[in-house]
């Protein structure tokens, strides 16, 4: 019995802490709300990128004659990477993608501005991927 009355105790548990870490994260929101994880990056532009394809991507971008690595990219997931605020209102950049096989596509120019999302499609191969503005 006490067996029993251990596993159940265990489980209420459980269920207790899981339900308050679950209702500490939620929060209600709606199409238009601008969320706080994007809020604190209006300064900047965000770059989304869906990836078919099989391995990694790295993604850099160019812009006045540099160039920037900003993160890696998989097909577990949609990435978003911010962009350096810095080049953001400035001028037109390039986004690099090069995969771990040694593809490579260079995208753009693209105009991006404050507060704007550059959505990035990557099909299976990294030379097929594309971009649009929202």
């Amino acid at each position: 019995m006490s067996m029993i009355r251990n596993a159940a105790t265990g489980t209420l548990a459980a269920l207790l802490l899981g339900s308050a870490a679950c209702a500490r994260n939620s929060q209600m929101s709606s199409a238009g709300d601008v969320l706080p994880a994007y809020d604190q990056y209006s300064n900047s532009a965000l770059l989304h990128v869906t990836s078919a394809y099989l391995g990694d991507v790295q993604v850099y971008t160019e812009a006045q004659g540099s160039r920037d690595y900003i993160g890696v990219v998989s097909s577990i997931a949609p990435s978003n990477l911010v962009l350096d605020p810095a080049i953001v209102p400035n001028a037109d950049i390039y986004v690099v993608l090069r995969s771990s096989d040694g593809d490579q596509k260079r995208l753009g120019p693209i105009s991006v501005r404050k507060g704007s999302v550059v959505d990035i499609k990557i099909p299976a191969t990294v030379r097929g991927a594309l971009y649009s503005m929202r």
